[in-house]
């Protein structure tokens, strides 16, 4: 799905994944600044991760009496009702050591963010999983004289890195 900044001067193709397929730069003059490339990159994502999911809730397949009955839930004219299962005895977990407890990523089960730097190290990118684009820092002096192909192609190529090294 495509979105673009407010200003339009940054335009991203996002796939259903988050992933950023398409980069389109115009005018460059307001994007000279970190922060101002940054936010329109973040605009145009939110806008094309928005178009995405209002695309898809047109296709919601539920029939108006489920969504009736959703919106009974929601409001509280309705109840879930839930039929007990038997209970099932669970083993006992094995006993765990303190060297196991010590481990990288114990307690933590996120997955790690996504770093993507453009070849030439203008542009860094970070994406989380599942909520794509999350932040981008750039070199303010190759920004302040950079074309709109020069900041498109970088933002290309750390996108690109930041999908490869990790698995999204």
């Amino acid at each position: 799905m495509e979105g673009s900044s407010l200003d339009g001067a940054v335009t991203l193709v996002v796939d259903a994944s988050g992933w950023v397929d398409e980069v389109r730069v115009g005018d460059v003059t307001g994007l000279r600044e970190p922060a101002a490339l940054a936010s329109a990159v973040n605009e145009a994502y939110q806008v094309a991760t928005l178009r995405r999911t209002l695309e898809a809730s047109a296709h919601d397949p539920a029939t108006p009496e489920e969504k009736e009955a959703a919106l009974a839930l929601v409001e509280g004219r309705g109840a879930v009702r839930v039929r007990p299962a038997p209970r099932v005895p669970l083993p006992s977990p094995p006993a765990l050591s303190p060297e196991d407890l010590a481990g990288p990523g114990v307690g933590d089960r996120r997955p790690a963010p996504l770093r993507g730097t453009s070849r030439d190290r203008e542009l860094d990118v970070v994406a989380h999983f599942p909520a794509g684009f999350s932040s981008l820092e750039a070199d303010a002096a190759w920004l302040s004289s950079a074309s709109a192909d020069d900041v498109r192609y970088a933002l290309k190529e750390a996108f690109a890195s930041a999908y490869t090294r990790g698995e999204w």
